[in-house]
């Protein structure tokens, strides 16, 4: 039998946060403070304010994890639960569209609507707008469903979702004003996406322990079966 610990894949996973920043850190450190810009592409490669990526994969791998949990307790609650099952559902497509949207940047394609409502400053990233507005109404529809959860889960999810809000949305508002002040690649801007991407991945981690803690506070164990693919005889050989 697989036994799966929540106390050991959250330590896990914070080894690899602490392994991925520490290496944006590190190039960052030596880009800014020695002046040496080639660094073999390491600079590039750990940026966690780059695309295509090492952190650019690591966060949409949590979301994922966070999704296939959400996905996995949505099956397993008893069908009499049908109210928890809908928001349980609802909570991993989200998780899934978020994964989708840090892979291929969708919420940016809404930052033309600085133009539009002529907003600079705190709103120099638009889309916090919309997400924000998005984020609220998922809060205000799930505060009933949260008082259902055990206390120790409704704590850790609530703990999970201010540090996520915090650097996706808070930290992303500060970051837009100190990019209009100081300009791309300032070390104020470094210094926001940092924390901001920092505060993101630790909300991640804490929120697949509280749903993992949840599973195995709730009894949770899973039974899988591989099914065959086609038809099958009695002997169980292929049927053509």
């Amino acid at each position: 039998m697989l036994r799966v610990s929540a106390t050991r894949v959250a330590r896990l996973l914070l080894w690899a946060v602490a392994a991925v920043t520490a290496a944006h850190l590190a190039t960052a450190a030596v880009h800014y403070g020695l002046g040496y810009d080639r660094q073999l592409g390491l600079r590039p490669l750990f940026n966690l304010n780059g695309e295509a990526n090492v952190p650019t994969w690591f966060s949409p791998a949590l979301l994922l994890l966070a999704a296939g949990l959400l996905a996995l307790i949505w099956r397993t609650t008893p069908p009499a639960a049908r109210g928890d099952r809908r928001t349980w559902a609802v909570l991993a497509a989200v998780f899934l569209f978020l994964a989708a949207d840090e892979t291929a940047e969708i919420h940016e394609m809404l930052n033309p609507l600085r133009d539009l409502f002529r907003a600079d400053g705190l709103l120099y990233w638009a889309w916090v707008v919309p997400y924000g507005i998005a984020g609220l109404v998922l809060l205000v529809a799930c505060l009933r469903f949260l008082r259902r959860l055990p206390r120790r889960t409704t704590a850790l999810i609530t703990g999970a979702g201010a540090l996520y809000v915090g650097g996706a949305l808070v930290l992303e508002i500060l970051g837009g004003y100190a990019m209009e002040r100081f300009g791309r690649g300032s070390l104020p801007v470094v210094a926001t996406y940092t924390v901001e991407e920092l505060c993101e991945m630790l909300g991640l981690v804490l929120f697949v322990y509280a749903l993992l803690d949840y599973l195995g506070a709730r009894g949770g164990r899973i039974d899988v079966a591989i099914e065959p693919g086609g038809r099958r005889d009695a002997a169980g050989t292929g049927v053509p």
